[in-house]
């Protein structure tokens, strides 16, 4: 895990983990491209793997397969979530930006009104 500095900002941390959630979905899919141009169905049964007993070689890689693409699903919806996180987060920052501008406006005109 990367350490990230005390003082970085709200949409700083943003864009880390947007940019980590995709090299990892990047990753994931990668992974899952190469298990499927790898796979090759026996056409007789294959020697039992000696570390998982009953199971064959195929039906470990079936379930690899199974777990990529279940963690590539959750995936996919956590960046859902996230980004719709971070948009909100976005919209309340441009609202809070543009009531603090329109305060700023109002002080100045209130200042001016008062030096005239």
């Amino acid at each position: 895990m990367v350490s990230r500095a005390v003082g970085t900002t709200l949409p700083q941390n943003i864009r880390h983990v947007q940019h980590d959630l995709r090299d990892l979905m990047s990753q994931v899919s990668t992974q899952m491209s190469y298990m499927r141009s790898s796979w090759t169905k026996p056409t007789f049964p294959t020697p039992l793997n000696p570390q998982n007993g009953s199971q064959t070689v195929w039906d470990s890689s079936v379930e690899g397969y199974i777990i990529l693409r279940d963690l590539d699903l959750y995936l996919t919806r956590l960046a859902r979530d996230f980004l719709f996180l971070a948009s909100k987060h976005t919209d309340d920052s441009v609202l809070k930006q543009n009531r603090d501008d329109k305060k700023q406006q109002n002080e100045e005109k209130a200042m001016s009104t008062y030096w005239e």
